[in-house]
């Protein structure tokens, strides 16, 4: 029970109180195992040592190559250390390993517009949403991409797609409402800055773009 209360708390818990001294052994204990080094990578990606979750993730992936929830959990790591690239290339493999997985493909998506590649961002989340019509997010980053990229009318239609996967996400309404009112459609705009405001009224940005509308 107190290993699995520390683990629970991992990115905090004292390395030298009773729980974190038993965790770090039981973490030990097992890493001459393949889950031993996968749970020692997250330990160590939960306390922010990502050079270390890193080694530990890819001695995991050394060793089981054809895992692709591995090669995601390493890309992870990768991406908080700012190896975007590397991390790219993880995704490729586990979405390549597991090709049905929207969630790969989504991910991989994140990662490329995280390195300014907006066609191949774009892409991926094409891939992901036509293999999972109900990732909400993997539509709404679908529409922010082809909103960068000056296809508005594309935008609306993925944003439009993700408020039908994640009807109570107060960020789609709020991106539809940016799009619709940088096309100067202001009625549509504020109907739709609206529905955001109506699920977080804390939402700043959309009361600040309401108050512009109503100018």
């Amino acid at each position: 029970m107190r290993v699995a209360a520390a683990w629970a708390l991992r990115a905090e818990v004292s390395e030298t109180s009773p729980a974190g001294f038993d965790l770090l052994a039981a973490l030990r204990f097992n890493e001459d195992q393949l889950t031993g080094q996968l749970q020692l990578g997250g330990y160590q990606l939960a306390r922010g040592n990502v050079a270390e979750a890193i080694e530990h993730l890819a001695r995991a992936v050394h060793w089981d190559g054809r895992s692709a929830p591995l090669h995601d959990e390493l890309a992870v790591a990768l991406t908080a250390a700012g190896r975007t690239r590397e991390a790219i290339t993880e995704l490729e493999t586990a979405r390549a390993l597991e090709p049905a997985e929207g969630q790969y493909a989504y991910r991989l998506g994140l990662a490329y517009n995280e390195d300014h590649d907006l066609k191949n961002a774009i892409k991926s989340f094409e891939l992901a949403v036509k293999l999972s019509r109900q990732l909400g997010r993997a539509w709404y980053n679908l529409g922010l991409a082809r909103d960068l990229s000056g296809d508005a009318s594309g935008a609306l239609r993925a944003l439009e797609a993700a408020e039908r996967a994640a009807p109570v996400d107060a960020d789609i309404p709020y991106a539809r409402a940016v799009v619709l009112s940088n096309s100067q459609r202001t009625e549509q705009a504020k109907t739709a800055v609206e529905r955001a405001l109506s699920l977080n009224p804390m939402l700043q940005p959309a009361r600040a773009l309401l108050r512009q509308l109503n100018q």
